[in-house]
């Protein structure tokens, strides 16, 4: 796909319709939407993907008036020959708009390694049902020479206050996560490395030879960045208990436009990543939260120095969602990692999907791997890791190139996607 010049970002959305319960100090109203559903219960809410941006709540029935299949925008004017708008925010629309961030015609030459000045990325092309696809990921080609990218990554703390109350990750948090498998070796199914490392090794294994090839992707340690403060006024958020954790809830779209500033200060070849407390998002914040439940995003935006990439993703106390949900800690953090590498300008398309375990994203046409497998994990040193579909399930390729033949990480999937 040719590369338009406007941002667009992709959330983390919620494989079963978990609820905030009652109880929990939510209005009925509220818990009454929030209700725990079975898979075939959630089959007859299939809402998808918000309009243009692949918002895809975390927990939320998005209202019918919203419950429309998403198709790839037409490209815009690529960014080579288009005049650069100085200002993240002067690139997105104020509401869920249309477009994507990406390339021009003529992708840059990666460059391996920090403060090159461009992220690192490799295309590669492939033919599936006689219709061809570009994707372009971080890193270089695992069919290629042995090579290790290593890209520079600032970590910010998000703080709001919010109706005299303040929602922010603990000094603990920070630590936790600075000194996570996301950013040091640990052991994983398929290999030891960083959890984002061993994830595409195990997708590109029999390009890597088998996992011989000496190719890697990974995280620098993270920069840990002045706390970004958000003052939320009472028209875009509120703080409500559920099971005894203070939660903020906050409208998306209001919430991404103060943080466009902070994603283009690092230069482009840098991942921001900004890291909340208990903060759920909402599409549209209303105060009977009916449409809230975003735990992550990832996005870009462009200025005159490039690209930049970034994600959005909170740090949930496992009440919130229920032990067992996946979402909690780490799991959205480590889902979001993922699909940046998989997809760093949100402009990868793939053919049209839909998920068995998580039907309310509809038909999707974008290669988003922690999307299809939501709320499925593993537990590595107390914290939860989230499994991701390999690209060999976008692609409908039989057998899989992926580790051990599989169409998951954690094996999770046993074929290809289903088309729709």
């Amino acid at each position: 796909m040719p590369g338009p010049s406007r941002p667009r970002r992709r959330a983390l959305a919620g494989g079963l319709l978990v609820t905030l319960l009652a109880g929990s100090g939510l209005e009925a109203g509220a818990a009454a939407q929030m209700a725990v559903a079975s898979p075939a219960a959630a089959a007859s809410h299939r809402p998808a993907a918000a309009r243009d941006l692949r918002l895809r709540p975390l927990a939320v029935r998005v209202p019918a008036k919203d419950r429309t299949t998403h198709r790839a925008p037409a490209p815009a004017a690529s960014p080579a020959t288009s005049p650069v708008r100085h200002g993240a925010r002067a690139l997105r629309l104020s509401t869920l708009g249309s477009g994507t961030v990406g390339r021009s015609s003529a992708s840059p030459v990666p460059r391996v390694g920090p403060h090159s000045g461009t992220l690192a990325t490799f295309t590669t092309r492939y033919t599936v049902g006689g219709a061809g696809y570009v994707l372009r990921m971080v890193g270089t080609d695992p069919s290629g020479p042995a090579a290790t990218t290593v890209v520079d990554n600032t970590l910010v703390p998000v703080t709001v206050h919010v109706g005299g109350q303040t929602v922010a990750p603990s000094a603990s948090t920070l630590t936790a996560v600075a000194s996570s498998g996301l950013f040091a070796d640990r052991t994983w199914p398929g290999g030891t490395g960083q959890y984002g490392d061993v994830f595409v090794r195990t997708q590109f294994w029999s390009a890597l030879g088998a996992g011989s090839k000496a190719w890697h992707v990974e995280l620098a340690a993270p920069q840990v960045a002045t706390p970004l403060v958000i003052d939320v006024p009472a028209s875009q958020g509120l703080v409500r208990t559920v099971r005894g954790v203070r939660v903020a809830f906050v409208d998306v779209d209001w919430f991404d436009a103060r943080l466009q500033a902070r994603a283009t200060a690092p230069t482009p070849d840098v991942l921001t990543q900004f890291l909340a407390g208990n903060l759920v998002l909402c599409k549209p914040f209303s105060t009977d939260l009916a449409d809230c439940g975003v735990g992550g995003y990832h996005s870009a935006t462009l200025d005159d120095a490039g690209t930049h990439t970034y994600s959005y993703q909170a740090f949930l106390a496992a009440t919130v969602f229920g032990p067992g949900s996946g979402f909690s800690d780490l799991g959205p953090m480590s889902h979001e990692l993922a699909e940046w590498m998989a997809d760093p300008f949100t402009d990868n398309a793939v053919p049209p999907w839909t998920s068995p375990l998580a039907p309310q994203y509809g038909c999707v046409d974008a290669l988003e791997p922690g999307d299809p497998v939501v709320g499925h994990y593993l537990t590595v040193g107390g914290l939860t890791y989230q499994d991701e579909a390999y690209l060999w399930w976008f692609l409908r390729q039989s057998p899989s190139a992926g580790w051990l033949g599989r169409y998951t990480w954690l094996g999770t999937f046993s074929t290809v996607s289903p088309p729709c």
